[in-house]
């Protein structure tokens, strides 16, 4: 399913994938994101799905995440009314990504020391009504359930601003010079030596500043050493951290700014030809830095300087963010505590025999549920091994079939490969009915199956299911204009 999961990456939208884009929490600090994914504020318990060392991972926030990616899937696939589970584990693992990163941004806020001033709250307040159609503080406590709802509500707010204001700091550290963008136009052969801080696995907080001290202190001494007229290569070699270059002198080759980490290209991209820095500081360690050979390229026509800035900007922006979150975790040990989100966790590391595990657990603790029997089938199937596969699809087919009021295809299609598979003719076709019965209504389905007949030789059924398609198509664009038709009248009567 690890496989799957890549395909999915590239037929899900891009709003629901990329991460960065914008404001990270927008929508979020009035609760919910887009669509009706605002959080039920009666459930603003601490509970976590997992722990990043000491710091949690909550729950809430895991599931709202969630919420507003089913519903972001929903609105660019108006087609799917029923959605695949593999694309459901594929959401799964993008919402517990970002509850990641929104549970370091938070333990970012704190060791920063940044607070959540009373006019924050009360802008935050007036969203939260609105979100929750209420027009007074007292009916938004009501409907909380007292105190003790209300005050873990103001929690729940204060984390959402203090994640965001964290955020917004990291990326107002972020500078495009007029220099920067023209180095756009400039390579640079570059060599370095690499010295990493030991922090140790324990205590990391409280031995971290020291292990930085150190690594400082040894890269100024290797520094010294080439002032003193000892050969780069040689010093890269005995003291480089960097593996993959200390056998070639530190050799990283020609890199253009947009390549580098930014506090080294800024560096690097200041440097004569042959010159040498001092110990420049990135999230990775110390780099001594030397510039080999410069070489300049020619700026196209239509060479728009603003656009390049604000590119560069969003560039180094999701950079920033990316070695924040590296940065916060590193020897941080992850336990996760919610079987759902662990199974699409290993499932992602490619750790099939873990994630089989807590499928198991989850079919078990939800004894009528299709979908765990199915997802396990599908990591089988995955490693072409149907055998192992089908005794679990008939168990999800059988679970299914307790609930006709919830249809299933899924489960019907991957027999039919399986008993593809087996050159089982007859089963073949009996699985491809159901499944075509079971997804009568939902055209991305259907657009599936179809694509599915097409691989198996079904001639016949995929005509009927193109046809049934094209139907489908027909009346939803009836309905579309009908609804058109009738809009001017409601919004003049609204008046």
């Amino acid at each position: 399913m690890l496989t799957i999961f890549r395909e999915h990456a590239i037929k899900i939208s891009i709003a629901i994938v990329v991460f960065f884009a914008g404001t990270m929490f927008t929508g979020l600090v009035f609760l919910g994101g887009e669509g009706n994914s605002t959080p039920d504020p009666r459930q603003m318990a601490n509970a976590s799905v997992a722990m990043i060392g000491g710091i949690p991972v909550y729950r809430q926030i895991y599931q709202s995440q969630y919420a507003s990616l089913v519903q972001q899937f929903k609105s660019s696939n108006p087609e799917a009314v029923i959605i695949d589970p593999v694309i459901l584990e594929y959401l799964k693992l993008n919402a517990f990504q970002r509850s990641v990163d929104f549970s370091l941004l938070l333990e970012g806020a704190k060791q920063k020391g940044l607070k959540v001033s009373r006019q924050d709250k009360k802008f935050a307040l007036v969203g939260a009504m609105n979100a929750y159609d209420v027009s007074k503080e007292s009916e938004l406590k009501a409907l909380l359930g007292g105190n003790t709802g209300y005050r873990n509500f103001m929690t729940y707010l204060s984390n959402q601003i203090m994640a965001q204001k964290m955020d917004e700091a990291i990326r107002a550290s972020v500078s495009v010079t007029d220099r920067d963008v023209e180095n756009l136009f400039l390579k640079v052969k570059v060599r370095h030596i690499l010295i990493v801080p030991r922090i140790p696995t324990q205590d990391v907080r409280r031995e971290g500043a020291l292990a930085q001290k150190e690594a400082l202190n040894k890269a100024n001494d290797v520094a010294q050493l080439l002032r003193e007229g000892q050969a780069f290569s040689t010093l890269a070699a005995k003291y480089s951290d960097d593996t993959k270059t200390k056998d070639s002198g530190g050799d990283l080759g020609w890199v253009s700014n947009s390549q580098l980490i930014p506090s080294f290209g800024k560096v690097a991209f200041e440097l004569g030809k042959g010159e040498v820095s001092q110990p420049v500081q990135t999230p990775v360690g110390y780099h001594i830095i030397q510039v080999q050979d410069i070489k300049e390229q020619s700026k196209p026509k239509d060479f728009n300087a603003e656009g390049a800035r604000q590119a560069l900007k969003t560039e180094w922006d999701k950079k920033a963010l990316q070695r924040f979150f590296i940065q916060v975790s590193q020897n941080q040990k992850t336990d996760i505590l919610d079987k759902d989100v662990e199974a699409v966790q290993m499932t992602s590391l490619g750790k099939i025999k873990e994630a089989m595990g807590a499928y198991t657990s989850l079919s078990s603790q939800f004894p009528s549920n299709p979908v765990p029997d199915y997802l396990i089938a599908k990591l089988y199937m995955q490693d072409k091994k149907n055998k192992l596969a089908k005794p679990y699809l008939l168990k999800s087919e059988a679970k299914a079939e307790l609930t006709p009021d919830q249809p299933f295809p899924f489960v019907y299609m991957a027999l039919a490969e399986v008993y593809r598979a087996q050159k089982s003719p007859v089963r073949t076709r009996r699985a491809l009915d159901k499944a075509i019965k079971e997804a009568s209504g939902d055209i991305m389905i259907l657009e599936a199956i179809e694509t599915t007949l097409k691989t198996f030789g079904e001639t016949s059924r995929r005509r009927k299911v193109s046809r049934q398609i094209k139907a489908l198509r027909a009346a939803n664009k009836v309905a579309a204009e009908a609804v058109v038709e009738t809009e001017p009248f409601e919004l003049s009567s609204t008046k």
